[in-house]
């Protein structure tokens, strides 16, 4: 009776060790290909709001359109880490460099013009049903090899690629892009790029 009882034991040990094995291969593997992230800033309004939660996948291929999350290399600063929640400060420090979110304009390789107010891809008329207000600026370039060009889906309250201190956004340098909002629940949906 004692043996049996101690085979039971062991097989329930290992059943446990095979479960927790195979629990934390899964999370590896879905940590591995999503990222879970928040909407800090207002640039993506309406689309993307202040607060909303976000996944997304880090081994897709970027496409316009898309909104991805990206390294920025600008420093999050005192005064926008005091906003985070008590939980994104364990995480983040205030010299840690801020990602942003932005929607994909232009892709390596193509000719973005920017002429009063209308985007051009490599001289045809880019329409944005996503884009809200006016489309500031103006630019005539070629976007590098490896590098994006990206704009915030609100145009007239945007940090982006139309200013210098952002300029292109290096290949390496994106974090994934969106494919599901989660939070708030009124808002859950999944995201595809606009094309």
């Amino acid at each position: 009776m004692e043996s049996e009882r101690g085979k039971g034991f062991i097989k329930n040990l290992l059943e446990w060790f095979k479960s927790l094995g195979i629990s934390l291969a899964i999370l590896i593997i879905v940590l591995y290909f999503v990222q879970p992230t928040a909407v800090i800033n207002s640039s993506m309004a309406p689309n993307f709001l202040e607060g909303d939660r976000l996944l997304l996948s880090t081994r897709s291929a970027i496409n316009r359109g898309d909104v991805v999350v990206f390294n920025s290399g600008i420093e999050i600063g005192s005064i926008r880490w005091e906003r985070l929640s008590g939980l994104q400060k364990l995480f983040i420090k205030p010299e840690a460099p801020m990602n942003l979110i932005k929607r994909v304009i232009g892709l390596p390789g193509e000719h973005f013009k920017l002429e009063e107010g209308i985007i051009y891809i490599d001289g045809e008329i880019l329409e944005e049903e996503y884009a809200k207000g006016v489309t500031r600026g103006q630019m005539d370039l070629t976007i590098p090899e490896g590098s994006y060009l990206v704009l915030g889906d609100n145009r007239e309250n945007s940090f982006d690629s139309r200013d210098d201190g952002l300029g292109y956004i290096d290949g390496k340098d994106i974090r994934g892009k969106v494919f599901f909002r989660y939070w708030p629940l009124t808002r859950i949906q999944t995201i595809r790029g606009a094309r």
